[in-house]
């Protein structure tokens, strides 16, 4: 992953990922490396992501379920249902995108 940030840009980046598409970053206090900058982490800026590139989604199964508290078990994966047709990996870092049919 390439950072595109201006050399006088400390606080705010603007992070390529492995599709091309420009997200939002901070450079992390803690570590120096670049993070992103939204509220829900990786799923977040995945969304986000699949918003701007035009592709219907909605939330798993296991998700919809949380959010309307029929279950306890927290959803951590990065999950989306995706409605029609979309081949491409979303990816940060070590995180990856996981697409249901």
């Amino acid at each position: 992953m390439r950072t595109k940030c201006c050399a006088h840009c400390v606080s705010s980046c603007a992070k390529a990922n492995s599709s091309g598409l420009a997200t939002a970053s901070f450079k992390s206090s803690l570590t120096g490396k670049p993070v992103l900058r939204t509220t829900d982490g990786f799923i977040g800026a995945a969304r986000q992501a699949l918003d701007k590139l035009g592709v219907k989604w909605e939330l798993t199964e296991a998700q919809r379920a949380y959010k309307e508290g029929r279950s306890t078990q927290i959803p951590v994966n990065p999950v989306v249902r995706v409605k029609g047709r979309f081949s491409r990996h979303l990816r940060y870092g070590n995180s990856e995108l996981t697409l249901e049919r």
